[in-house]
């Protein structure tokens, strides 16, 4: 199904005459088991991509050793560009995937919880992005 999708975003872009698919990728090493959006992932190693340059809000995130999985996200406001991280949101045990700044932009995008891991306090973690 995955790569249906992304065959079906890379058809709809060059349909609507996107000459440029230069994608903004950045590598991280997450330490614990995390969600992204409704997909349970665990600790490793992941390149994250935002793979079509007109679709700011698409990200492709891939596990060194599993499939490519792809997750939308909301324009947040302003990033430092040089500053590039994701950011967790963990509580009681359970980490989210919740904001995404990637290298070079100057936008960050959030990404919303489940409502299960979004009650209560939650520590904020960041892991920072490297190229």
């Amino acid at each position: 199904m995955n790569r249906k999708l992304a065959t079906l975003i890379l058809t709809l872009s060059a349909t609507l005459g996107v000459t440029s698919l230069k994608a903004a990728e950045a590598n991280a090493n997450i330490p614990f088991n995390f969600h992204a959006g409704s997909e349970t992932m665990p600790a490793g190693k992941y390149r994250i991509s935002n793979p079509v340059e007109s679709n700011k809000t698409l990200f492709s995130l891939s596990a060194a050793s599993g499939p490519t999985r792809f997750i939308g996200a909301q324009n947040q406001g302003q990033a430092n560009p040089e500053a590039s991280k994701l950011t967790f949101a963990c509580y009681q045990g359970e980490c989210s995937l919740v904001k995404i700044e990637l290298p070079g932009s100057d936008v960050s995008y959030s990404l919303k919880a489940s409502d299960k891991r979004s009650l209560g306090m939650a520590s904020m973690i960041s892991v920072r992005l490297t190229h």
